[in-house]
């Protein structure tokens, strides 16, 4: 009951006490020898009742009636638990298998044929098995009978250990036998829900007044977030279906990360260079005159002219982003000059429309006369 009473048969459901009055349940599970779990949503596991195999977890064969927590091999609590596996199928050996918040697989109690493969030990304390590498990211554990099955994160396969018999593991075979340690090579290749990683893409380069499209993959129903810290100057969209557009300011300038988060999460980056500033369009320039193009952020860049511009124009040489263009007097359209002072140069465009003529200048002619 979990409040200190001894073990009883109850004929009718009997409310049990919770470890503490603020905890809520998340899971609750029992193996056959009278083992109870209570993992709470914040990720604490407790367990009561019997513990000749050390299901319990607390490094002790000691029956409890009240409930206590499991611990984690360092001694601590375990109080980051994802979800937890008892060995519900199985009558004569009891176990558990949990993974926590971050991927990593714990499981302790009987081992009888290696079902949690740990080597067959009959009273295991709380462990990561010696074949689930410490680098694995599980995403699901059951405990079967005498078996257990994990996936892992970003794999097709998987998991078994334990006894195999009558095509239990999948692996086209039919006979009885013990897998020691996981296998995750011989099982078959399934479309497993939950256990592919969010893909962020690969990290961008790309120029201040630009966009980009920013695309998560694996899990579609992810969300993009700018990482804290990100510099100014850039604007994220909403996401849709794991699509997202990011904005930046002329003046943006720097590495900007953005986390695709769809459980768990991935990272990419985009670096951005500032964008050179050719100034204001220049409009109704008339032909015959001559401008100046003034280019900042820096002063240093040279200008160009872009090519297919109308003919009438010339540019003159560039010193501290500073150049002359001048037009003949039949000099008509739209000019383009191109300012580069980084990678990401701008455009300046200069609207010109040719000067009418009035003729030459009548030198000596008398009064009185009407000249045509």
């Amino acid at each position: 009951m979990g409040n200190g009473t001894a073990v009883a048969v109850r004929a009718n459901a009997t409310q049990m006490s919770l470890p503490s009055a603020t905890d809520t349940v998340k899971m609750i599970g029992i193996t056959s020898a009278g083992t109870y779990y209570m993992l709470n949503r914040s990720g604490t596991l407790y367990a009561l009742g019997a513990n000749g195999a050390r299901q319990i977890g607390d490094f002790t064969t000691t029956q409890r009636l009240v409930w206590v927590n499991c611990k984690k091999p360092s001694g601590g609590n375990f109080t980051d638990v994802q979800w937890i596996s008892p060995g519900e199928h199985e009558r004569s050996y009891p176990n558990i298998n949990v993974f926590t918040f971050v991927g990593r697989l714990y499981c302790w109690g009987d081992d009888n044929g290696n079902m949690m493969g740990r080597g067959g030990v009959t009273a295991a304390d709380p462990l990561t098995p010696p074949s689930s590498d410490s680098t694995d990211i599980i995403t699901f554990v059951e405990t079967g009978g005498h078996t257990t099955a994990i996936t892992k994160i970003d794999s097709a396969r998987y998991c078994y250990v334990g006894h195999k018999i009558t095509g239990s593991m999948g692996d086209g075979t039919n006979a009885s036998a013990f897998v020691n340690n996981y296998d995750c090579i011989n099982t078959p290749t399934v479309s497993i829900c939950g256990s592919q990683k969010p893909k962020a893409g690969p990290d961008q380069v790309k120029c201040g007044g630009s966009a980009a499209t920013i695309s998560g993959t694996n899990t579609p129903d992810g969300n993009w977030a700018p990482q804290a810290g990100n510099p100014v100057g850039a604007t994220l969209s909403s996401t849709v279906l794991g699509v997202a557009t990011v904005t930046f300011t002329n003046t943006a300038v720097g590495t900007f990360f953005f986390i695709y988060t769809d459980g768990l999460s991935d990272t990419m980056s985009i670096t951005v260079t500032a964008k050179s500033n050719a100034g204001a369009d220049q409009i109704g320039v008339c032909g015959g005159n001559l401008i100046t193009l003034t280019g900042t952020s820096p002063a240093t860049g040279t200008w160009t002219a872009q090519s297919g511009n109308p003919v009438g124009a010339t540019l003159g040489s560039s010193s501290g982003g500073i150049a002359n263009a001048s037009f003949t007097n039949t000099s008509a359209g739209t000019y383009r000059f191109i300012y580069t002072a980084s990678a990401c140069p701008d455009t300046m465009n200069v609207t010109v429309t040719s000067k009418p003529s009035a003729g030459a200048d009548q030198i000596n002619q008398c009064g009185g006369k009407v000249q045509p």
